[in-house]
C-alpha cells in the first residue's frame, strides 16, 4: 500500500511536467520549469539502492516517451537517484540504517540541509539537461543565464508542492 502512495507521486507529477509546465507558451522558448524529478528525491531514505536506480530509469523513460525526447530524461534521473544516495549518506553518515522507509522532508533534514538536497538536485538535473540539450559551451552566459532562470523556477515550484504535501500530510 506505502508503494501506490508513490505511484501516485509519479504519475501526478508527470503528469504536471508534461501536460502543464512544458505545455506554456510564454516561458517555454527560453525556460522551462521541471519539477517531475522531485519524486524521486522524496523516495525513502533507506531505499535499495539498485530498485532506486530501476525506479529512476524507468520513471525517466516514461517522462521521455511522453516528451518525445530519446533516454535525455532517462540519463538524468539516474543521474539524480547518484546524487541522492551520496547526498543522504553524507547528511546521515551512520544513521542512515534506523530510518526505516522515511522520507527527506524539512522536518527530518532540517531546514537548511532539505533546502541544500532540493536545491542541488534541482541544479545537477538542470545543468545536464541544459548541457545535454546543446551540447556545447559557445555561449557560456546563455548557459548560466537559462540554468539560473530555469533553477530558479523550478526551485519556487518545487519547494510550492513540498509546503502542500506537508499540509496535506499535517491533515491527516
Amino acid at each position: 500500500m506505502i508503494y501506490f502512495k508513490y505511484f501516485l507521486r509519479f504519475c501526478f507529477f508527470a503528469i504536471i511536467q508534461v501536460f502543464i509546465l512544458n505545455s506554456i507558451p510564454a516561458i517555454q522558448s527560453f525556460i522551462t520549469p521541471y519539477i517531475y524529478f522531485i519524486c524521486i528525491l522524496w523516495l525513502p531514505i533507506n531505499i535499495n539502492k539498485i530498485f532506486l536506480l530501476f525506479i529512476g530509469f524507468f520513471y525517466g523513460l516514461f517522462i521521455d516517451y511522453l516528451t518525445g525526447t530519446l533516454g535525455l530524461h532517462a540519463t538524468l534521473c539516474l543521474l539524480l537517484c547518484l546524487y541522492r544516495y551520496i547526498f543522504l549518506n553524507i547528511a546521515f553518515r551512520k544513521d542512515i540504517q534506523d530510518l526505516n522507509n522515511k522520507e527527506p522532508t524539512i522536518r527530518l533534514l532540517g531546514n537548511d540541509k532539505y533546502f541544500i538536497y532540493i536545491v542541488l538536485g534541482i541544479i545537477i538535473h538542470n545543468a545536464g539537461l541544459v548541457l545535454i540539450e546543446w551540447l556545447e559551451f559557445s555561449n557560456f552566459l546563455l548557459f548560466i543565464k537559462k540554468l539560473f532562470l530555469t533553477s530558479l523556477l523550478s526551485i519556487f515550484l518545487a519547494l510550492s508542492f513540498e509546503l502542500f504535501f506537508l499540509r496535506l500530510r499535517k491533515s491527516y
